[in-house]
């Protein structure tokens, strides 16, 4: 369906930064609706997510992790938004959704970070988020054993 020389050399970051886009396939999830493959790639010190349109365009950027990996987590039942997993190298995991109608040149288009107020008070190695389940257009998720929701259009909230 297709291969690492199929994708770009170069993954976009923000307009004005980029990195060497792969080594190697990691992981791929079909969206429900059958129109996209998500799929993550791993380079020497970093992981990329991408969106392949199945009409044949092609992938783009829907997330960047530099020192450290990326999982895809869920999709929206719609196939609107992505949730990827981002593990730093010095433990943690969080969150970020990818707009799939925002998908561009660069991951920073569409990709926004999901953190809680709180977010910058707790060290890195400390925060583990995970992504539950949507429910009602957004995403419920957990925080070190505390529930929040994240809407795309207005942001995060106590569950």
């Amino acid at each position: 369906m297709l291969t690492l020389q199929q994708l770009p050399n170069r993954v976009r970051v923000e307009t004005d930064t980029e990195f060497g886009a792969h080594n190697r396939f990691v992981q791929a999830s079909m969206s429900p609706n059958g129109d996209y493959l998500a799929f993550t790639t791993s380079g020497t010190a970093h992981s990329a997510a991408w969106i392949y349109r199945l009409d044949g365009s092609e992938p783009e950027p829907a997330a960047f992790q530099y020192g450290g990996n990326l999982r895809l987590s869920l999709w929206h039942p719609d196939s609107e938004y992505l949730v990827v997993m981002h593990s730093g190298p010095g433990g943690g995991a969080t969150l970020s959704v990818t707009d799939i109608a925002r998908l561009g040149a660069t991951v920073a288009e569409a990709n926004t970070p999901v953190r809680t107020p709180f977010h910058e008070e707790i060290p890195p190695e400390q925060q583990n988020y995970d992504a539950i389940a949507w429910e009602d257009g957004k995403l419920r998720f957990n925080m070190s054993g505390a529930y929040w929701l994240y809407h795309p259009d207005e942001g995060v909230s106590e569950y």
